[in-house]
């Protein structure tokens, strides 16, 4: 199911990174799309400030299922709209 995380991912990701969004889906680990750990923590930095959510501690193994949970939990957890 895209959710509008999901979706706000797909784009960060495509945007910043140049990972083709064919490529991003709930299954994948960070690695498999291409990231490095450099590129990890510059996307975490980018999400926390950007849309106000902790991603939590995201590893090149983790899926991107992992980070959209982690986000979609703070934003219900705030009441922060996605933006």
């Amino acid at each position: 199911m895209v959710t509008p995380v999901f979706q706000l991912i797909t784009g960060q990701l495509s945007d910043q990174f140049g990972i083709p969004p064919e490529l991003v889906t709930p299954e994948a680990t960070f690695a498999e799309i291409g990231l490095d750990s450099l590129a990890l923590a510059v996307f975490s930095v980018v999400i926390s400030e950007k849309y106000g959510v902790d991603p939590g501690e995201l590893v090149l193994g983790s899926r991107l299922a992992e980070a959209i949970a982690l986000i979609e939990a703070d934003l219900a957890q705030e009441e922060k709209p996605v933006r």
